[in-house]
Order: C-alpha cells, then structure tokens, then sequence
C-alpha cells in the first residue's frame, strides 16, 4: 500500500509519481548505495556497492549504530555547551515506515537530542554530516522550559532528515538559530513528513538569522508563532524575528509549503531574507505548487526588504514557471511593503481570503506570471476598505494585473486601482507598469534598481511596532475613506477564544468611534505615509471613544493586571489640561497634559483621586513625543519614559497595592475626560497592553530604538532613504550611502529642577557616540543617551551628539535644556481633570 502525505491509504500510484525502491539489494545500482536486510531484533545482512564493484570484503566497513549521538530524554539539561565537534554517521529508526507523530520519539531523534527542560544550551561551530538530523531540542512536558537556546554558525550538510527541529509540549521562550549553514538536507525524507530542514514550533522569542541553506527537499525554515489551530490556550506574547537568511533550492521533495514559512500568530518581523527557486515540483503533472515566501495562517506579520527569485525547472519535458513569490493563507493584519519579486508567478497569491486587513506597498516585479496581485476575495462583503495598495512598480506581466473581489479581474494597475477607489480602500493608487525591468540584472542576483527607475523615490514611510504583551487596543489612526468615523484596532493577543484558524477573522476587536471629526481631520503621520496617519483634536468638541470591554474578556480596564499606555502625539504650543486617554467613573486611570505643560498620570479609586504622577518634563511644546506610561502592579511602581527616556517629576498618594482591582464601566476615551478637558492637538498611535514591558521581554531602549531606528526604516543593507524611500528592498545608491544617519532628531527639553529625563537618539549604522555640552566634550558618555537624574541648572545648556561610523561622523541639530523651578515647596499644586480637582503637594520621585 502507498501512503498518502498524511498518513492515510487512500491514495494511487500516478503516472510520474516519483519514490524510493530501496528495500532489495538488486536495487543497488549506484557505488555507495547500500541496504541491510534485517533478519532479527540484533541481527542482519548488510549490502554495500563499492566503488568499482569491489568485493566489499575487500574492504572495512564502519557503520553506523546510534540514532542519537548526544541523548537527554526527559529532566533537565542547563547552561551546556557543544562547540567545535564533528558529528558523523549517525544511524536511523527502524522500521523505517515508521511515523515522527505516531512512533515518536526514537524515529526522529537528531544527532543531538535534548527531551525536557533546557536553560542556556548552545550548541556552535560544530560540524554534522551523513546523519539523519543534526540537532533535536523539545520541552516535553507541560512544565518543562526550553530558553536560552542558542544554535549557531553550525555547518550542517548531506542529512537525511531535516537539519535543526525546535518543538514545544512545554514553553519555549527565548530560541536562537543564527548563521547555520545547511545543505543538501531532507532528500530522504522519513514517511508522512514534509522534511523541512529549520524548524521552532511557537517559541515566545525566536530569532532566526542569517542562515544559509541551499538544496533542501522540503521547507527552508518552517517558523509557528503564538499556538495552534483548535488551541484553547491564552497566548498574549510572541515575537517572532526572521531575518538575513538565504534559501536557495527549496521544495526539492515537496510540492506546498514555502522556502521562508511562518505560521499562526505573530508579531513575525520578517525581513532583508532572500528566497531562491522554491522548486515545488508536481512530477505527475507539468506544475508547481509552493511559495518563496509563505504565510500559511499567519497573522500579524510584516514582511519587508525580501527578495523572492524564481527560476524555471524541467518538469514533464517542459520548462515550468516558478511559483509564487508570497503566498498567503486566511492570514489578516500582515502588511508586505518594499519587497521584491523576479520570475514569479502570481507575485502576490491569496488562498482562502480574509476579510482585508492587508497591506500591498512598494512591492516591485519583474516576470510575474499570470496575476501580479492574485488576492480574490471569498466572499462578495468582504471588507475591501480596510486594503491597501500603493507604490508597486511592475513589468513584465504575463497575463492579467490581478483582482481582489471575489470575482472579476482587471488588466493593468489603472484598472486595478478604479476599482480599489471604488471600494474607498485605505490606499488604492496601487503603483505603475514599466515597460522595462526596474532590476540591474535580476536573472543574475543584482535586484539595484536601475537608473531611471520609476521604483526610485516611488514608496514612503511604513511603521511597525515593537511587540508588546496582553495587548488590548492598538489604534494607527490611519483614515478609513468608507468609515471615516472608525479607527481600526489592529491589537493582536491569541487569547483562548481564538481556536479554529478559519475563523479567527470573526474575532471582536475594539475600534474607535470618532466624534464631530471628518475626513479631513486625519492629517499626514511623521510615521507613516501610505494614508493620513495622524488624528488632528480641536480642543474643544472633538474625540473618540471605545466601549472599552468586549467578548471573552477584552477590556481597556487595568483590572489586577499591570497597565501600559503607549501614545504617538503633539499637542498645540502651550496646550494644557487636556485629556489623552481616560477610562473612569469611580474608579479608572487618566493620561493628560497637567497646567505645567507636562505628562500626567492619575490613578482613580473610590470617586477619587488616590495617586499622581507627573514626568518633570514639558510635553505641550508642538513638537511629536513619544509617551509610554507603565503601571506594575506587583512592584506598585509607576513608571514614565518621554521619547526613549525615563522621566520623574512630582506625584503624590498612595499607589493602589497588587490586588486591588481598577475597574470601570465608563468608555474608554480619547482626546477627551468625561466632562471635558479636551485635548488640542495630533495623535498618531495609541497602544494599550494589560502587562509590564518585562513581561514582554522588551525594555524602553529597545521597544524605541526599533520604532523609531528599527530595520524597516532602512533597505536591505541599512541604508537610510536618500529622500522619499524608493519602491523594492534596495534603495538605488548614492553617494554617503555608508555614512551614518540619525534617524530622528531629538527635540529641546525643559525639564524641572530635581525631576529626572534626558535625550535620546535613534541612528542607523552608527557605530559609536560622541556628545558635547556647549561645545565640550562629555568624554565619560558613549552610548546614544544622555540622562539627568535630580537635574540642577548646570545641567542646563545645549547639546549635541555625533554617531560615527569607519565612513564617517553625523552631528545631530543643537538640543537646548532648559531647566526651570519646580513648584513653590509648600505650595498646594491643583490638577484637574474633567472637573475633579486633585490637591497634592509636590514631591520627587525616580
């Protein structure tokens, strides 16, 4: 009986079906090839081609015995380290019908196999060739823990199997796989598996990067993230990192799956990653089916600066076209942008559509074949308003453009986009066809752009947020042209209720309602440029609101749970005493701008006032700030950072203990209190998280130095854009490229006497700093912040930063500090917000 790929009998043999006939010695037709005949539990009769036909008793044979090198099954392997060893000949299980999921475990031991808890294991710079796996890591049991694994610079080649398999039963937390390089893996492959040659199954933190694989029979890498389809677990965390990895070669022995796979729940940040011919055969008929870039369910993803390069095999005495470049499954809330695509066909290809919620910019093609956009919709209510298409630049397309609806299709990016307008999507321009390659050499890997490109100068500005967790509420402001009263929420937390994949699309979420705002009150965002961006308040009538709870447990409450209010905005000069975010009747939590012109956070129990705490450092100045308030409830600490730095001015009252739940049926309120205090000014990204930044695995720095100087304001190398960011992965060169780039220049800061602040600078390609106060060297400082803690005048005056690379050295503009009097001692400093009056006297806080 020949088995089906899942394990079943019930499929033919088809004319041109490819397998192994491996089980008779008569098979042996080539030198080396070899079979054992098994004859007994300990017994049998080995067959060996020799070279030449040599007599093989002419000879010593070694041959290998054990399926695992290194074994650890079950209980706990810490703080080991494998480095520079040889694996070699290592055996596999018999029978060798036997199936990884039914007779597990010993059929997929690797050479290296760790069954249990494992913290800080590193296996590098060791060498694995002729085995059937070369390294196994699992966290068996619900309890067990897998972090601080750390997989690198392995040279992994000629496995049977796959080459590095991560799975959980247990957690996984932190998981590293970095600059591997595989080849010639999984071309005997075990039965009813798909090969696939890298391998994390829902690690919390993986980071796959800069690995190296080339002639590998299934998927290249094959990442999960969050849990499984039909998993009631509540999975509130994952980040998932992919990048500078190279496959080339892929789906040698498979026709699904992709050269660079994500699945499930993100966030995946998968970027500057180039896939190469993911073959995909279909030997029973002339096609291929597969994708250099899969997102098979995937959720939450962005996928930036990758390079997808198909090539034509000879399949059935015919030249096939590659298959797709990005293919996507049921997956919403993925955003591909500056991406590129050679020989592909479709370039973009939507399977099992979701209801919008994706995002198609600065993608350019070359070759495409058939659809360049192949995203039908599968139902005709599907919310076409919530696409966005913009910036694509096109050639060489070899049939229609593409379609969207669920049915219909239109023959160039002009018809494309009517229809898009028609449909009032976010953005709908879609992008240009060119009658030439915008591509230097594409054929032959140089994906520059060529001058004279229309791909130079033809993108913007995409943001992408760092990952946070228990997110309840994330708001882009972007404008929605069919609903301009609506904000989208674009939270993702695969909380419990999220079970079936197929329906995760009809999950609530929790969208703003704007009040006596029109179209025109969504203005250009500094953070993103493919719609209006940015929500502009009056001051006076103008807001917006959420119910602030939902289904399943969603709220916008703080409940028991740590808090984190994170927010994009700029108030009018000289702003004070309006409301940004608030939730509370009796009880809840405010965020404004006080009568000093500063950050504000109120904490509200029992119908009043029971904690305060302002940042020390003004915020009402117009200028964009970034705010990132922290409430930790087991600690009872409040925490402030303005733009990267942490800050502390007066507070006062008693934090309310862990415990104490915070709790409101009032709505959840943006730009205004509920009796007014109205805030005057831009929001541009709102962000509520029901956790701490530690229980994200994140810090301030990092969470802002990746928003605000992250890979994906950079093309593939890290250059910054010269101007307005060219279309593709690759912006076309120019001189002082190399050079480094302050990505954001920090603004002036005036700050009171014994608060604490500082700046901060985000730079690409810097490798170190220098900063100067009023012209003098501050020799003990070399990082890209500078920090003032109980601030005094003298630490008043203007500064400035240079970053500095082996190409040369940037200064940033001057930053004036202005430091100014806290308010009198004694005196009884009033706060109000929406009319309740809060009396405190000042005191200082770090």
């Amino acid at each position: 009986v020949f088995s089906g790929p899942w394990g079943n009998n019930g499929y033919s043999i088809i004319i041109n079906h490819r397998y192994w006939l491996e089980d008779k010695p008569h098979y042996l037709d080539e030198a080396g090839e070899f079979w054992f005949h098994k004859t007994g539990a300990s017994s049998g009769r080995l067959y060996v081609r020799m070279p030449g036909d040599a007599p093989p008793s002419n000879y010593t044979v070694e041959a290998a015995r054990h399926t695992a090198l290194i074994y650890k099954y079950r209980g706990t392997a810490d703080y080991i380290e494998i480095s520079g060893l040889t694996f070699r000949f290592g055996n596999i299980y018999w029978p060798l019908e036997y199936r990884d999921f039914q007779d597990y475990p010993s059929v997929v031991s690797g050479t290296i196999t760790i069954e249990g808890n494992a913290i800080g294991f590193v296996v590098r710079n060791c060498t694995f060739e002729y085995v059937a796996q070369a390294v196994r890591f699992r966290s068996y049991g619900a309890t067990d823990l897998v972090t601080g694994l750390l997989i690198a610079d392995n040279d992994i080649r000629y496995c049977d199997r796959g080459a590095i398999t991560v799975l959980d039963g247990g957690k996984l937390d932190l998981v590293q796989v970095l600059r591997n390089r595989i080849r010639d893996t999984g071309l005997r492959p075990w039965r009813v598996n798909g090969n696939h040659t890298l391998q994390v199954n829902y690690a919390l933190r993986p980071e796959i990067a800069g690995n190296m694989l080339e002639r590998v029979g299934g998927a290249g890498l094959f990442i999960f993230g969050g849990k499984g389809s039909g998993s009631m677990n509540d999975v509130p965390f994952a980040r998932i990192l992919m990048h500078h990895n190279k496959v080339k070669d892929s789906l040698l022995c498979a026709n699904d799956w992709g050269g660079i796979e994500n699945w499930q729940g993100g966030p995946f940040y998968v970027y500057n990653n180039i896939s190469r011919n993911a073959a995909g055969r279909q030997n029973f008929k002339p096609g291929r089916f597969g994708a250099h870039f899969y997102l098979d369910g995937a959720f939450k993803s962005y996928h930036f600066n990758n390079i997808a390069w198909g090539e034509q095999v000879w399949v059935l005495n015919k030249m096939m076209d590659a298959p797709t470049a990005y293919n996507q499954v049921l997956g919403y809330n993925n955003t591909f942008f500056n991406n590129a695509s050679y020989n592909c066909g479709p370039v973009h290809h939507q399977m099992s559509s979701s209801t919008g919620r994706s995002k198609y910019l600065g993608i350019v093609s070359d070759t495409s074949r058939t659809y360049v956009f192949d995203n039908p919709a599968t139902t005709s209510t599907a919310n076409y308003d919530t696409l966005a298409y913009d910036w694509n630049v096109v050639s060489g397309v070899g049939g229609s453009f593409g379609r969207f609806e669920n049915s219909g299709s239109y023959s160039t990016p002009a018809a494309f986009a009517t229809a898009l307008n028609n449909r009032k999507a976010m953005a709908w321009a879609t992008g240009v066809q060119s009658n030439s390659s915008s591509f230097t050499d594409a054929a032959n890997g140089d994906f520059r752009l060529k001058a004279g490109s229309p791909a130079i100068d033809a993108a913007g500005k995409v943001f992408v947020p760092w990952a946070l967790s228990h997110v309840e509420g994330e708001w882009g402001f972007n404008l929605n042209r069919n609903t301009p009263n609506v904000i989208l929420d674009e939270a993702w937390y695969l909380r419990a209720s999220f079970i079936d994949r197929e329906l995760y699309q009809y999950q609530p979420t929790m969208p703003l309602t704007c009040v006596n705002t029109t179209a025109g009150s969504f203005i250009a965002s500094p953070l993103e440029t493919w719609a209006p961006g940015a929500l502009r308040l009056d001051g006076s009538s103008q807001y917006a609101y959420s119910p602030g709870s939902g289904p399943s447990g969603r709220t916008l409450d703080i409940g028991t749970n740590s808090f984190i209010i994170e927010v994009y905005f700029r108030t009018v000069p000289d702003h004070t005493g309006g409301v940004l975010v608030c939730k509370y009747s009796t009880d809840g939590y405010a965020l404004g701008i006080d009568e000093l012109g500063q950050a504000k956070f109120s904490l509200r129990r029992g119908d009043a006032w029971v904690y305060q705490r302002s940042g020390g450092v003004m915020v009402n100045d117009g200028a964009w700030h970034h705010l990132l308030v922290e409430f930790a409830r087991t600690t009872s600490l409040i925490s402030m950072f303005v733009d990267g730095v942490r800050v502390g001015g007066a507070g006062s009252g008693a934090v309310p203990m862990a415990g104490v739940s915070i709790v409101s049926s009032a709505q959840f309120l943006v730009g205004k209190g509920p009796a007014g205090s109205h805030f005057a000014g831009d929001v541009d990204f709102l962000r509520i998280s029901r956790a701490t930044l530690a229980m994200a695995r994140t810090t301030i720095e990092e969470l802002y130095d990746w928003q605000f100087g992250g890979p994906f304001l950079a093309d593939f190398r890290g250059v910054e854009p010269h101007g307005r960011r060219d279309a593709g992965p690759l912006e076309y060169s120019y001189a002082g490229e190399d050079m480094p780039c302050i990505v954001v220049q920090p603004t002036n800061i005036v700050i009171e006497v014994n608060a604490s602040g500082g700046i901060r600078v985000t730079a690409l390609n810097a490798d170190g700093f220098h900063w100067a106060k009023d012209g003098s060297a501050m020799s003990l400082l070399s990082g890209p912040c500078v920090t003032f803690n109980y601030v005094q005048p003298a630490n008043a005056g203007v500064y400035t930063v240079c970053a500095s690379n082996a190409a040369g050295v940037v200064t940033s503009a001057p930053i004036t500090v202005t430091v100014v009097p806290e308010p009198l001692a004694g005196a009884m400093l009033v706060l109000a917000f929406s009319g309740v009056l809060a009396r405190m006297r000042p005191s200082i806080h770090q």
